[in-house]
């Protein structure tokens, strides 16, 4: 994807986040995509991959 710019924002608050985002051209071959949360743990940082 070189040369492609990707905008991406998060707007949050105590229960949600949206998070989007704008290309500045189409992605070849991308036929979608994913989003992964990772949970933190507060003795031992950030949880699983």
């Amino acid at each position: 994807m070189p040369g492609t710019s990707i905008e991406l924002r998060v707007y949050t608050n105590v229960d949600d986040a949206t998070i989007v985002w704008q290309t500045g051209a189409r992605i070849p071959g991308c036929r979608g995509f994913a989003l992964d949360r990772r949970a933190r743990d507060a003795k031992l940082g950030a949880g699983p991959a």
